[in-house]
């Protein structure tokens, strides 16, 4: 009986040890943000499937929000510490060289924080840059309201 106990506490031992462990953000090491696309969208003509391309771009927001504070629960004050606050603002996440190949902010990085939550927010004009007749497409985030901007769909059909 005792062999049997050493045999299974020592498998038990190698199991643990095992070489394919993840490390999870809050290891203590900075984990830079990365993101990843949905190969389709649900507002894509159901006939012609089409990948997000490399060569554009979206704009994404994060809002950070403290451990044990979620949507639900966040005050409504900007004052108080548990209104969300903006974490990344309207950043051009972009796929190229620049960025190893991964989805990046394009001109800094951004880390996960060591405690607390992010939620994101983008949107995609499917082009290569975030640009509409010309200038900045002025689009905008709140925590309260999500992203709004105007965008005419006759001169911008498809985006």
């Amino acid at each position: 009986m005792k062999k049997l106990f050493y045999f299974a506490a020592a498998a038990v031992a190698l199991a643990a040890c095992a070489k394919n462990e993840v490390i999870p953000v809050n290891s203590g090491e900075n984990q830079e943000i990365t993101f990843n696309v949905a190969p389709k969208t649900k507002a894509e003509d159901a006939h012609r499937h089409t990948e997000f391309e490399k060569d554009k771009v979206f704009a994404s927001w994060a809002y950070y929000l403290p451990t044990g504070t979620d949507w639900a629960n966040k005050s409504d004050d900007p004052n108080d510490e548990t209104y969300p606050k903006e974490y990344i603002s309207g950043a051009t996440i972009v796929n190229n060289a620049n960025t190893e190949g991964k989805w990046k902010c394009e001109d800094k990085s951004y880390y996960w924080p060591k405690n607390g939550s992010l939620t994101f927010f983008a949107y995609s004009l499917n082009k290569g840059d975030l640009t509409l007749e010309g200038e900045n497409s002025k689009f905008s985030c709140r925590p309260d309201a999500g992203i709004s901007g105007q965008i005419n769909m006759f001169d911008n059909p498809n985006t």
